[in-house]
This record gives C-alpha cells, structure tokens and sequence, in this order.
C-alpha cells in the first residue's frame, strides 16, 4: 500500500499570498498534479495540518476545490491553526471526520494497512497535547487489532508532534505525554 503526505498547507482566505509571500494555493495545485502522476500512484493521501492558516470556511472552501481533482481519497487531520468544527462544515462528506465528537480522531479499517489518526491539537496553542482522554481512544483501538486479524500493520498519525521545546513547561508537558503514549502503543507491539 502506497500512502501520500502532505503536509502543512496552510491555505489562506481568497488566495492571498501566507505571510504575504507563499502562495500556498498554487503549491498545493502543483502537489496534487504530481502525486496524480505518480505512478504507481499512491493509494491514499494523509493530509496533515496546518491544512488552512486560520480555520474559517473560505480557506476550507478553497482547500477542498484544490483537492477534488485528487484521484485517490484524502484523509485530513487538524493542526493547530485548523477549526475542528469548520473543517467538519466544510467537508461534510468526509464521514470519518466524525467519529469522535471532541477530537477529529479516527481509525481507517478498509486497507491492507490500519490508519489511525490521533488529534494532537490544542486550541490557542503551537504545541500538540495527547491528553488521558485521547490516549483512551487510542489504547481502545490498538486492543480492537488482536480480534481483527486481517491487519499485518498499523500506522499512527498525529496532527502535530506533541512537542514544544522552546519553554521548560512545554517539555515537561510533551515529554509526559509522549512518555504516556508509548506506554500504550507499547502494550499492542508485537
């Protein structure tokens, strides 16, 4: 199975050029044609946030125009300059966006590979967090993989890395986090 990134868009409103110098909507325009001619061609795209610069319908609008020439499906996930709720609005036929009602976490099971999406984001913040209840829904779907046998693998993928290192605080945060987040994902190794 082939699997497609991309990363950190960051779409802005009308098209306007991120920090007055990008234009991040042509990148993208050029991202999709390439992986479109890939070939073999990608089976799937993760798209990883910062899909948009500040979260408002008109960068989601603009966002989903680029990507429906995609020959592949496209799973999104938030970064911290996303709107969990207009992204929701703004693909509502993205059912998976759905599954978890506070985070955009969600497990893709109809592939060779088993895609977990684990949401990192905290609102305000630079850094991503993975909180007990998040870690919960993870440990929850890691323990599903033994009845399921059909999955040889599985993938994890964050919205951000839960990692801030440019305050002591945030280290301290990150590290517990992470530290707690490889006890669970270390349970269901093989």
């Amino acid at each position: 199975m082939l699997i497609a990134q991309i990363t950190d868009t960051h779409i802005t409103r009308d098209r306007k050029p991120a920090y007055n110098r990008v234009d991040t909507a042509a990148y993208l325009e050029r991202a999709v044609a390439h992986v479109n001619a890939l070939d073999p061609r990608p089976d799937i795209v993760v798209m990883t946030g910062d899909l948009v610069d500040e979260g408002s319908a008109n960068e989601y609008a603009i966002l989903r125009d680029i990507l429906a020439p995609l020959a592949m499906p496209v799973y999104l996930m938030p970064g911290n300059h996303d709107e969990r709720g207009a992204l929701r609005e703004g693909f509502p036929d993205h059912a998976y966006l759905t599954q978890s009602t506070d985070w955009i976490q969600y497990a893709i099971e109809e592939y060779p590979l088993r895609l977990l999406a684990l949401d990192t984001v905290t609102p305000g913040r630079s850094h991503g967090e993975l909180c007990a209840d998040r870690l919960g829904w993870l440990a929850e779907r890691l323990a599903e993989s033994p009845n399921v046998r059909r999955w040889s693998c599985c993938t994890i993928r964050l919205s951000r890395p839960a990692l801030a290192i440019w305050t002591r605080s945030a280290c301290c945060r990150a590290r517990r986090s992470w530290a707690t987040s490889l006890q669970v994902t270390g349970r269901y190794s093989a």
